[in-house]
């Protein structure tokens, strides 16, 4: 063990004797890692990463005792499904300024491959936010995944927003080349700029009907409210932060009030969340569990959730050329990337 935890300050040994800080005491083995995950914040906060997967898959975990998504692709079904399925989520959502690692010897920019220890995830998640489930309309969910956006395409560290969304339990399709949301310094929403770049959400809906799996469907831009998804997130996007205002109440005198449901109550923090599902992942620190494959999103069936553009609209000719959408007839018919959570249409608007 002495090996071990040696060879993992190794990385932030030299800050430590010039600069005289010190580093925590890593407490114990958690998890093993097969590969290394990048932590650096330029990725974090403007697009897909591992590490952002592997916490929301550990908040939809917490909720849905599901461990892991398997290495062969399968989809995880909510253990609660034929007993209790009002207490199933659908979908898990995490916010990447909640994502840190930071120490007294400063930043780190990436968890090594090998062993993970208790103080890697307390300084991932320093805030120890509780997590809860809210119920959501799709409108909100579709604003919700807007306000994450909003800053990407921006110059330099003006697109590190964050508020951009990590999640577990859906696809979001995004067309980069769309109007982006624009909230005033109070945080609402600018005349007619509520942001039209999520063009489309697929996700499984649980409901309440006793052992009926749920299939993915596409995401209805609407308020019914006998289409809520129960959606897993921590207490700060639950109350608001980071502009997230779309699934609060306010008040006369302006305090925001999280709707938050009765059931499913919460299973605690994420950080406590997340040390328990990297354990479940690794069998206590004894395996090795490669984050890649751990964190590939099961894909929706063939056909469940398409996008489909008539000759009318005022992206078909642009996006006639994204690889992700093929012509059929008079429409463009565009299709999520199997291999990522997140399918970016005309790409580079996001990322000039």
């Amino acid at each position: 063990m002495r090996l071990l935890i040696m060879a993992h300050l190794l990385c932030i040994t030299a800050c430590a004797e010039e600069q005289g800080c010190k580093e925590p005491d890593p407490g114990a083995l958690v998890a093993r890692l097969a590969s290394p995950i990048t932590l650096r914040k330029a990725v974090l906060r403007t697009r897909e990463a591992i590490i952002g997967n592997l916490v929301a898959d550990s908040v939809y975990n917490a909720f849905n005792g599901s461990p892991g998504l398997g290495e062969t692709g399968a989809q995880p079904r909510c253990k609660h499904l034929d007993t209790q399925p009002h207490r199933c989520i659908d979908i898990a959502i995490t916010n990447a300024g909640g994502l840190r690692s930071e120490s007294a010897c400063g930043e780190r920019s990436e968890w090594r491959e090998g062993p993970l220890f208790d103080s890697d995830v307390t300084q991932l998640l320093p805030f120890a936010n509780a997590i809860v489930a809210i119920g959501v309309t799709g409108r909100q969910l579709y604003e919700a995944y807007e306000q994450g956006l909003s800053l990407l395409g921006q110059p330099g560290r003006f697109a590190y927003g964050g508020g951009f969304l990590h999640s577990s339990g859906a696809q979001v399709m995004i067309d980069c080349g769309a109007q982006p949301r624009v909230v005033d310094e109070d945080g609402k929403v600018r005349s007619g700029q509520v942001g039209t770049r999520v063009v489309m959400i697929c996700s499984r809906r649980h409901g309440d009907q006793v052992g009926q799996a749920p299939a993915w469907e596409e995401v209805r831009r609407d308020d019914d409210e006998q289409r809520i998804y129960k959606v897993g997130v921590n207490s700060f996007l639950a109350g608001g932060g980071d502009g997230f205002r779309m699934w609060v109440n306010e008040s006369a005198d302006g305090t925001l009030v999280a709707q938050t449901l009765v059931e499913p109550a919460s299973p605690g923090t994420d950080q406590g969340s997340m040390h328990q599902y990297l354990g479940e992942l690794s069998n206590g620190g004894n395996d090795e569990f490669d984050p890649i494959a751990r964190t590939r999103l099961p894909s929706a069936e063939e056909g469940a959730c398409v996008w489909r553009l008539d000759s009318s609209h005022a992206a078909f000719a642009a996006l006639g050329q994204d690889p992700h959408c093929t012509p059929s007839g008079n429409q463009l018919v565009c299709h999520f990337d199997p291999s990522s959570r997140l399918t970016f249409l005309r790409r580079n608007l996001c990322y000039p």
